[in-house]
């Protein structure tokens, strides 16, 4: 079904077609309701597209700030991941450390701490 609709993108248009619509309902005779129904439709279609802007760029906005939160998180985790292989070797040289101190002692100890 094919409707002659106003685009509601062009909002100049729009204007400029629904003062023409009114000027000619306004002219006919007994048209009063129809006239006053277009305007109440109109305004109310205007609102409806107005909204649906307004939210499709908060939509763009809040998918701009998911994408840099995931970035963040990513990050964080790569973070955690490198200090937890940094924690298992501190634990790894003062384990053998303590295996190895009571026999070492010295340049020799910590030449021994290196190599592990």
């Amino acid at each position: 079904m094919k409707t002659n609709a106003i685009p509601l993108r062009h909002t100049t248009c729009a204007w400029c077609c629904k003062t023409q619509t009114l000027d000619e309902l306004a002219g006919a005779s007994g048209l009063e309701k129809c006239r006053e129904q277009f305007e109440e439709l109109f305004y109310a279609l205007k609102k409806v597209h107005e909204n649906e802007v307004r939210l499709t760029q908060k939509c763009r906005q809040l998918n701009d700030e998911i994408a840099d939160n995931v970035a963040r998180v990513s990050a964080v985790l790569e973070m955690t991941q490198e200090e937890e292989m940094v924690t298992a070797v501190v634990r790894q040289v003062r384990t053998h450390t303590a295996i190895l101190s009571p026999h070492l002692t010295g340049p020799t100890a910590f030449l021994c701490m290196l190599r592990l």
